[in-house]
């Protein structure tokens, strides 16, 4: 199974660039009979991203990626994602973090609430 390397640039990001962006893995610019081998096997990386919050901690990036999300709504289908367990790899621990970021990038803020043991989060 080959394994596919997707790259977004911040350049990317700062102009919004979905286009250029999903080149590689949009359903709409694969042949039809390349899809189902691509199921899985996709690694997101964001150029300079060193974590989670390098994504959705920024405005511009949470832009971007609600927009990604308009276009390119598919990435639990192409995203390599493997359970996580104590032995996992940091390599899986990226994976797992950027398809949360993902996930992260479609709230607006995020107030807090103290309570006795700990802080709840609530999105808007």
């Amino acid at each position: 199974m080959k394994k596919i390397n997707w790259v977004i640039t911040q350049k990317q990001i700062a102009e919004c660039d979905i286009d250029n962006a999903i080149l590689r893995v949009d359903p709409e610019q694969i042949p039809d009979a390349e899809i189902p081998g691509l199921h899985g096997v996709v690694r997101l990386r964001v150029e300079g991203a060193t974590g989670p919050a390098d994504i959705f901690g920024k405005a511009e990036a949470r832009r971007f990626f609600r927009a990604l999300h308009v276009r390119w709504p598919y990435p639990g289908f192409f995203l390599r994602l493997k359970p996580i367990t104590n032995g996992s790899s940091k390599d899986q621990m990226i994976d797992l973090s950027m398809f949360m970021s993902l996930a992260l990038c479609h709230v607006s803020e995020f107030p807090a609430a103290k309570q006795r043991k700990g802080l709840v989060f609530v999105t808007t």
